[in-house]
C-alpha cells in the first residue's frame, strides 16, 4: 500500500509504534534503542488491520552508521473466517411456539484447511435490529449444521455464525425476513409447563426458550392479567434454574 489511505496497513492511524513513512510500504524506525551488545526496533500494528488477509510478507533492513546493511523477511499467515457456504430457512412463515423452522448451513469451508470441521451457531433478532444486543441464541455453537427451532412472534431475522476451531467467525444474516404469527394462549401454556421443564439441565437451550416464551407472553393481548402474571413468574423460575445450571457448568 501507499501508506496514505486508512485501508493501508502502514497508515499512521494503524500503527501502534511511531515509525516514519519514507516511501509506499516502507517505514523507518528513527528511534532505535541500542545497548553495548545490540540494537532493538519494534513494529506494532493495531488489531483487525489485516482482517481478510491470507498471507503477508514483512521485510526488515538494518543499516549501521558505517553503511553496512543486512536484511531478513518474515511471512505471516492469518487465520481467515470460513466462507463459500449458504444459509437456508424454511418455512418463511409460521406460528410462534408451534411451527418448527429448519435452519440449514450448507457447504461452508475453512479457507486454510477446507476439510476442517466447523462450528455453527444459530440466532434470531427482531427485523430491523442490526445489533447482537437484541439477539437471542436459538442453537448454541456445535458441529451440527442443521437445526429445527421454534421462533418468537413478529418479523424476525435469522442469524448464522460459522467458526473454525481458532475462533475466526463468519456472521451471515438470512436474506429474507421470516414472519411468525402469535400463537395461542393454550400453546404457550403447554410450552411453559412441558417443553421448558424438559430442558432443565441444559442451560443454554433453556435460556433461549425462556426468551422466546417471554416474547410470546408479551405479544398475546388476549391473555388475562392473572394468566400473564403467572406465566412471567414461571419464566423467572426457569431463568433462575438456567443461571444456576450455567454457573455449575
Amino acid at each position: 500500500g501507499t501508506c496514505l489511505k486508512k485501508t493501508d496497513w502502514c497508515h499512521a492511524d494503524n500503527l501502534q509504534t511511531k515509525l516514519a513513512i519514507i516511501s509506499p510500504g516502507l517505514l523507518e524506525d528513527r528511534g532505535v534503542v541500542c545497548s553495548a551488545e545490540k540494537c532493538t526496533s519494534s513494529l506494532s500494528v493495531k488489531p483487525n488491520v489485516f482482517s481478510g488477509a491470507g498471507v503477508f510478507d514483512i521485510g526488515f533492513v538494518v543499516t549501521t552508521s558505517f553503511g553496512a546493511s543486512a536484511s531478513a523477511s518474515l511471512r505471516v499467515r492469518f487465520n481467515r473466517a470460513p466462507r463459500y457456504g449458504s444459509f437456508g430457512v424454511t418455512p418463511l412463515t409460521g406460528v410462534a411456539l408451534l411451527t418448527p423452522f429448519t435452519l440449514t448451513a450448507d457447504a461452508w469451508q475453512d479457507q486454510e484447511l477446507p476439510d476442517l470441521k466447523l462450528m455453527y451457531e444459530f440466532a434470531v433478532r427482531a427485523a430491523g435490529c442490526a445489533s447482537q444486543a437484541c439477539q437471542t441464541t436459538l442453537a448454541a455453537r456445535s458441529l451440527t449444521p442443521v437445526v429445527a427451532v421454534l421462533l418468537p412472534p413478529g418479523n424476525q431475522t435469522l442469524v448464522l455464525s460459522v467458526s473454525d476451531p481458532d475462533g475466526a467467525t463468519n456472521v451471515t444474516l438470512f436474506a429474507k425476513t421470516v414472519f411468525v404469527r402469535p400463537g395461542t394462549s393454550a400453546a404457550l401454556a403447554t410450552f411453559i409447563d412441558s417443553s421448558l421443564a424438559a430442558l432443565n439441565g441444559t442451560a443454554s437451550a433453556l435460556l433461549s426458550s425462556v426468551a422466546i416464551a417471554a416474547q410470546s407472553v408479551n405479544s398475546l393481548t388476549s391473555l388475562s392479567d392473572a394468566d400473564a402474571s403467572k406465566m412471567r413468574s414461571q419464566l423467572l423460575d426457569y431463568l433462575q434454574t438456567a443461571w444456576f445450571d450455567g454457573e455449575r457448568d
